[in-house]
């Protein structure tokens, strides 16, 4: 406090002319309160005075650094006390923004060693605070050591980080030793990582990357270790209490740019105010993270910013990492959960506290129009859980929407999982171009919300084009909602294609709500193309409007389907549990739909009252546009499309012309001659020539079901898939019947391929490659110098109906050859099916074995059925593949379904990856087995 109590002398000589009246000691303006460096400091090299340094036995007060640096300390320590810079900090103890390098501390004694300090304890708190270079070294038993503090017992360590070298020199177990802390026996790690060398004698049990060992109270938050530089797997080496820390390798830890992935929560609230203070410097991809000096946060730190400048309570949102931050303030009160209030505080720089709502916020609207890109950290979007406040777009849309069964907790699927309570409401937003894909145990699955109850609402909202699609049993999927428990719909609408692998149990399947119950649909419409599969599962149900009514208070009033656009008669396709709802009088053709042009005839009862005003004055929430046009909503000022998605009015698929034969008509493997697929590619070049880009083209032809798209990328041997790669998918644009997609990586080995809705089927539509030696769209395929035009999809010769289906099928040679779609014939693979007959002879098991040949790497079967139109997979029709037999270079699988339906096909997985290269396949279709 500047008012030393031992050696005033000595004091006074290291702080010549002192004040000693008090107040005013030391200049300080009332009583001093700590020390601050204004200056970065360098420790002599010559032993003598400072070399080795003394530890500061107790600090017990405040150490600023200014962000400067302590360079070239030097202790060494014999005895049993507590060594580094500082050997303990006390509980009213604060060190921040101070550089410790090259600092090297040696300890022979049972003490407690680290750059900074041997010993934190509880209130005493480390920010900002590094150890780059240098060296901790403990040698005797009981001892600890960390690259920046011995023990925390305690105390909080935050946004701070060593990469000094930790040692244990001596053999002794009851020894622990970590890159950040060497022991943490209560207290708190946050934000910070480690990622110096940590070395040790064999046997010793706390040792690791981060922490030695990590017990008691408090807990390890958001912080590495690198597992490379480290030498070390864990970062806890002896771990007492659940509070594990990820490690990562250096291209991970040095890869974020920002306050994303692994770093999301890493922008702390270091004060009393609720903005975020910046701590972090990401520089390049190739760096880690370092410290911002003080000057350098503020330089970063936004002003303090309004979120609701229109004064309507409403948290204003224009930008999708905002959009993404309501799953942190589901209450729309601007207070997000405290585990997430630092990732929220990125989103919304500047936030301050009421977020700038005159009194309380009550929920968000958009300011903006939003759409996901494929280099969009958002780009596979993780549904909000649960919202329960008001969530108002303003008109505004938002494109591209892409939610896969990877991204999708609890099996809720949609922009939102869960719209619940009275509270709830979402109004005037337009999703354009969604793609929603759900698995697991019987999901809800739609566009804008997978479920809403609770009194909940959806008012003036509309889906146009995209899909919908899932595969489980018990489904609850629609265009727009997927369960709509005690809660409404008014005014609203989806063009959405709404599909399902199976009609299996229990299955619900609407074009606007997949299950209605106990409540209201308004003046709502749906247009769009369902595919409620095949199967005739029980208790299954699909409308073009609602796949099931449920309850008495269930009412559809005013609300209608094109049974046309659905291929579907009814509008809703089961009443069950006292429901009374009806189809008739709510299935229409698309000129019916489109003909009115103001409220008048099916549309009398359109104009609502949406704001419940005293007067009850109509909201006219309609647009009906032309006499060819379904009605949009007024929000929508007619800037989006407002046709059937994709493809329009849809038409069956012509029926094949003779029964189903296995042995003459099973299409070539993944190839379907049946629609007219073409696909081009164009690779766009740089000012030096070389390809950086390709955009993607494919004529869907004929085809008006549902399609996913593949990529792939090529090693020069083989192709990787893009998600093994772990590369994001970029955004599919379907417009009719043509889909688009663009990407960056390196398009000359990239290959896109158009499938049916996955998991449906293995069966590919189109695909294009850019192995082009021009732009030109003449196909160069991988490892072969033959050219072919890439504008469609080869097809095979059709097999033999009377050939054996030992060996993988080949393409018919072109001139000069190019190898076929998905094989590959570098390995000497064969393969024969040895089918087995019941007492009647029917096919009833199949025993296939594989020859592997020259192919050493790990292999995976993958089993499908063909239904009479297409191959289907054995995940999707609820079926567990069975086991595969390795032996050397011979595989076997056998199988009790039905053989003569079935195909196996083998695929390769070179190091753990899984590849789009088909190794071999066997079929079962033969005549004479």
């Amino acid at each position: 406090d500047g008012d030393p109590e031992t050696s005033p002398l000595a004091y006074s000589t290291a702080f010549p002319g002192r004040i000693t009246a008090s107040p005013g000691r030391m200049g300080c303006q009332t009583t001093c309160a700590g020390y601050e460096l204004t200056a970065a400091l360098t420790f002599p090299t010559s032993t003598g005075a400072y070399n080795p340094w003394t530890p500061i036995v107790t600090f017990n007060t405040t150490l600023d650094g200014q962000g400067r640096t302590l360079t070239g300390l030097n202790v060494n320590i014999t005895t049993n006390v507590h060594t580094g810079f500082i050997g303990s900090m006390g509980s009213n103890a604060a060190v921040r923004d101070l550089g410790l390098v090259k600092a090297n501390v040696t300890s022979t004694g049972a003490s407690l060693a680290g750059t900074l300090a041997g010993f934190v304890v509880t209130g005493a708190v480390v920010t900002n605070v590094y150890a780059a270079d240098g060296s901790v070294t403990v040698s005797a038993a009981n001892a600890n050591g960390g690259g920046l503090v011995g023990r925390l017992q305690g105390g909080t360590i935050q946004a701070s980080y060593a990469t000094a070298a930790v040692t244990a020199a001596g053999a002794q177990t009851s020894l622990d030793i970590g890159g950040l802390v060497g022991q943490r026996d209560g207290g708190s790690i946050i934000a910070s990582y480690a990622a110096g060398p940590v070395t040790g004698a064999a046997g010793i049990t706390g040792i690791g990357g981060l922490v030695g060992d990590s017990r008691g109270a408090g807990a390890i938050t958001n912080s590495y270790c690198d597992i490379d530089t480290t030498t070390q797997a864990d970062c806890i080496g002896d771990e007492a209490g659940a509070n594990a820390a990820p490690g990562y390798n250096t291209v991970s830890l040095q890869a974020p740019t920002g306050y994303t992935g692994i770093y999301r929560n890493w922008n702390l609230n270091q004060d009393a105010d609720p903005a975020l203070d910046y701590p972090w410097n990401f520089g390049a991809t190739n760096t880690y993270p370092i410290l911002n000096t003080p000057a350098q946060r503020q330089a970063l730190t936004p002003a303090p910013m309004d979120y609701d400048d229109n004064g309507n309570n409403l948290i204003d949102i224009t930008t999708i990492a905002q959009l993404n931050a309501i799953r942190w303030d589901p209450d729309g009160n601007g207070d997000p959960d405290p585990a997430n209030a630092n990732a929220y505080g990125t989103a919304f720089a500047g936030r301050t506290t009421g977020m700038g709502c005159d009194t309380t916020c009550a929920g968000y609207e958009l300011r903006a129009s939003l759409e996901f890109t494929f280099d969009s950290p958002y780009v596979i979007w993780t549904p909000i859980p649960v919202f329960n406040s008001e969530f108002n777009g303003n008109g505004h849309t938002i494109t591209k929407l892409v939610v896969t069964p990877a991204s999708v907790p609890g099996a809720d699927a949609g922009l939102f999982g869960r719209l619940s309570g009275a509270n709830a409401v979402i109004k005037n937003v337009g999703l354009i171009s969604p793609t929603i894909a759900a698995t697991g145990a019987m999901p809800h699955a739609a566009t804008l919300a997978a479920r809403v109850d609770g009194g909940a609402s959806v008012e003036t909202s509309f889906a146009v084009g995209g899909s919908v699609a899932v595969n489980s049993a018990g489904a609850r999927v629609g265009g727009l909602v997927g369960t709509l428990d005690q809660s409404s719909i008014r005014a609203s609408y989806a063009h959405v294609q709404v599909g399902h692998v199976f009609n299996e149990a229990n299955l619900r399947l609407g074009g606007l709500v997949g299950h209605s119950e106990n409540s209201e649909i308004v003046a709502s419409y749906a247009a769009g193309f369902l595919d409620p599969g095949t199967g005739g599962g029980s208790d299954a149900a699909a409308g073009g409007l609602v796949g099931a009514s449920s309850g008495n208070n269930d009412l559809i009033t005013d609300s209608y389907c094109d049974t046309e656009a659905a291929m579907l008669p009814d509008c809703i396709g089961a009443a069950i549990n006292g429901s009374s709802a009806t189809s008739t009088g709510l299935g229409y053709t698309t000129a019916e739909l489109q003909q009115p042009t103001r409220y008048t005839g099916i549309y009398e009862t359109w104009n609502l009252d949406l704001d419940n005003d005293p007067e009850m004055t109509p909201d006219d929430p309609w647009d009906f546009g032309s006499g060819d046009e379904y009605p949009a909503l007024s929000h929508q000022r007619r800037t989006v499309p407002d046709s059937p998605p994709p493809g329009g009015p849809r038409f069956a698929q012509p029926p094949q012309e003779t029964p189903y034969n296995p042995a003459a008509d099973h299409p070539e493997v993944y190839e379907n001659p049946r629609h007219e697929m073409a696909a081009t590619c164009q690779v766009q070049r740089n000012a030096d020539g070389l390809a950086e880009s390709s955009t993607i083209t494919f004529d869907l032809g004929n085809y008006r079901g549902q399609v996913i798209l593949h990529l792939a990328q090529w090693n020069g041997e083989y192709f990787t898939s893009y998600e093994s790669l772990g590369i994001a998918m970029p955004p599919f644009d379907r417009n009719g019947q043509t889909a688009t997609v663009r990407v960056t990586t390196d398009p000359t080995q990239t290959r896109f391929l158009l499938d049916s809705i996955s998991p449906t089927t293995n069966l590919v539509l189109g695909y294009a490659d850019c192995h082009t030696d021009d732009d030109t769209g003449v196909l160069v395929t991988p490892g072969s110098s033959a050219s072919t035009p890439a504008e469609t999809a080869p097809t095979s010769t059709p097999a033999d109906a009377d050939d054996p289906a030992e060996t993988a099928e080949t393409s018919t040679p072109a001139t000069p050859p190019a190898p076929k779609i998905y094989v590959n014939d570098r390995y000497e693979m064969t393969a024969s099916c040895d089918v087995r007959n019941d007492a009647e002879g029917v096919p009833s098991s199949s025993l296939i074995t594989f020859d592997l040949g020259n192919y050493q790497a790990t292999v995976i079967l993958s089993i499908s059925l063909w239904n009479g139109e297409y191959y289907a997979s054995l995940e999707s029709h609820g079926l567990t593949a069975p086991t595969l037999d390795r032996n050397g270079q011979t595989a076997t699988v056998q199988v009790t379904t039905n053989p003569t339906e079935t195909r196996f096909l083998l695929d390769g997985t070179p190091n753990g990856l899984r590849t789009n290269l088909l190794l071999g396949h066997a079929d079962c279709h033969t005549a004479d087995e």
